[in-house]
This record gives C-alpha cells, structure tokens and sequence, in this order.
C-alpha cells in the first residue's frame, strides 16, 4: 500500500468581505500557510492566497485566522464557492540540480512509483501467491482508505511505504 491522497483544507464559510474560511483536511503545519497560493475548486476554480489576520504574539497562527483571498467581490466569490468545496497547493514541479525533482506530495508519488515498478518487476512465474497492489487514499484523515482495502483483500502479509523528513550526516 501506498497512499496517494494529499493534504488540502475545505471551504467552511465565506465572510462578508469574500475572504474565504477553510477547514483542514489532513494534518497541516500552519506555519507555512500565510502566503501560501492555492486553488478553489468551486463550480469554477479560482486562484488565492492563504492570508492571515495577524495579531500581537508570535504564536502559531490558528486555522480559524487563516482566510484566502482570491481578489474577488464578495459576490463574485458567492456565485463560484460553496461550502464544503474542495481547497488544494498550487506547486509546480522543479527541477534543482542536475538529477532532482521536488514538488508537492512527492513523497506519496515516490512510494506509489516505487511499489508499482516492484510488482511490474515481479517475476509471476516464480510466485506462489498472489500480489494485489493498493493505492489508497484517506491516510491524512485516518487511513481509511487502507483499512477498506485490507478488510476487502484480507491479505495474509502487507507492505506499506511512506516517506519522511529525513535529516542528518551525508543525507542529501
């Protein structure tokens, strides 16, 4: 199993001046989010920015203090947005160095790579059982997307992969 689902947040209110209100969905670190540009996705898919009411500590602001701003008129915003409207990162995909990607939620598409060229790798003949591969989503709300397919499939071994920060010595 890998997963392959990505953090986001869903649209929980619009205020009276067209900032938009978002709940999370999947464990965020909200100091990344002021400034952050992400994409709405409502009957059309408008463009913001993640901005935050700023107050007088230097305390990790709160998901309820975050808003996104599209630019929009109340109105506008209004037609195009509803609650429970799905919220996503805008990122590109860049290429540092000579051989390096990095882009948003690579570490679920590496995992999802690497099993899927691990099962077509996999010399069936040889085999005396069966493989089923999982891609599963829901993990950043509970990992239920997992737990459905392992109730279905009722396997009697399974590897999951899932990738991390990693740091230290020769680590590049």
């Amino acid at each position: 199993d890998a997963h392959i689902d990505e953090i986001g947040f869903v649209v929980s209110g619009i205020r009276d001046d067209g900032l938009i209100a978002v709940a999370c969905s999947g464990g965020i670190d909200t100091l990344i989010l002021p400034t952050a540009c992400v994409t709405v996705h409502g009957r059309r898919e408008l463009c913001g920015i993640i901005c935050d009411v700023p107050d007088d500590t230097d305390a990790p602001p709160k998901i309820k203090d975050l808003y996104i701003d599209t630019g929009c008129t109340v109105d506008e915003v209004r037609d195009t947005v509803a609650v429970g409207d799905p919220v996503t990162f805008r990122t590109d995909i860049c290429r540092i160095g000579s051989s390096r990607l990095i882009g948003h939620s690579f570490d679920d598409k590496a995992c999802a790579a690497a099993l899927i060229c691990a099962v077509a790798d996999a010399p069936r003949e040889e085999l005396a059982f069966d493989i089923s591969l999982v891609l599963s989503t829901r993990e950043e709300i509970g990992g239920g997307g997992a737990a459905v397919a392992a109730h279905f499939l009722r396997a009697d071994a399974a590897i999951v992969t899932d990738a991390n920060f990693a740091s230290g010595t020769g680590v590049p």
